[in-house]
């Protein structure tokens, strides 16, 4: 599925830096998988907008938050129009009618407001993605949602080329806080049930809020061990201002080994940094 891919990271990044709000490459390494995790903000921004920042890092596995499936297919497409780089898409748009069958507000993907529309998470790899492993499954939600959007989250079992499958699950929880807690503990349930397992996503979740977090820090390595890259930001007229914002996304691994540290960057296409991490 990709050529040179290191080539391509390096032409990428020097043709799109600004594009990708001043980040420099860093080449993938043989052996290791690149796993990114990124809010990309659907509302405001586009595929258009999305693709440098993926192709400068030519990730293994892309894990995107706050998209809509038919954005997902396009940035796919840009990418291996524009950049050379090939991805299979693992669509996750979140189920809008639970809670005993109550419908309840989305992203309208075609009018870009509140409405319902195919809006959630999504997978790009470079990995085979192992037939019928594929589900998304909705989270508990705060007393009939209020003014929450629904929340899920999308599992799928991937191949590596040694034959090695890796159970990866990506989600966007919710901001109430209580409700948080029951939906990592759900996450972590879902992921523990494989020896190789990712979680990543956008927590909505600070690393002080241990109470939260444990399921997930018992069962699982958090790639950021020093707990210091912000992947949230704040804006002053659609640029970065100082402090960083703080650090809501994250990256836990179980069975798996995090090489070197990982990476978060500014960029100028979403109110989210992109977090990187090597794994072998």
């Amino acid at each position: 599925m990709r050529v040179g891919r290191a080539a391509v990271a390096v032409i990428a990044a020097l043709l799109f830096l600004g594009s990708a709000g001043g980040c420099t490459t860093s080449p993938p390494v043989p052996g290791l998988i690149r796993m990114m995790t990124w809010n990309v903000n659907t509302i405001h921004f586009a595929p258009q907008d999305w693709a440098p920042v993926v192709a400068a890092r030519a990730p293994d596995v892309v894990a995107l938050q706050e998209i809509c499936s038919g954005d997902a297919e396009e940035l796919r497409a840009i990418l291996e129009r524009d950049h050379g780089i090939g991805y299979r898409l693992v669509p996750g748009p979140v189920p809008t009618s639970v809670d005993g069958g109550r419908v309840f507000a989305s992203v309208d993907c075609d009018r870009r407001k509140i409405g319902t529309g195919a809006y959630g998470q999504a997978l790009l790899t470079s990995l085979e993605v192992v037939p019928g492993s594929t589900a998304v499954v909705s989270l508990p939600v705060v007393g009939g949602l209020d003014d929450d959007e629904p929340r899920a989250y999308l599992a799928t079992t991937l191949r590596t080329q040694d034959g090695r499958d890796i159970r990866v699950v990506t989600t966007h929880l919710s901001t109430r806080g209580a409700v948080r807690g029951d939906q990592i503990a759900v996450v972590a349930e879902a992921a523990r049930a494989s020896a190789t397992a990712v979680v990543l996503g956008d927590l909505n979740t600070s690393p002080a809020e241990t109470s939260l977090l444990a399921p997930l820090l018992r069962d699982f390595e958090d790639v950021d061990r020093a707990g210091n890259r912000s992947t949230s930001r704040n804006q002053v007229d659609g640029r970065e201002s100082e402090p960083q914002g703080e650090r809501i996304d994250y990256l836990f691994t179980r069975g798996l080994a995090t090489v070197g540290e990982p990476e978060t960057y500014p960029v100028t296409s979403s109110d989210h940094r992109p977090l990187v991490a090597d794994l072998r």
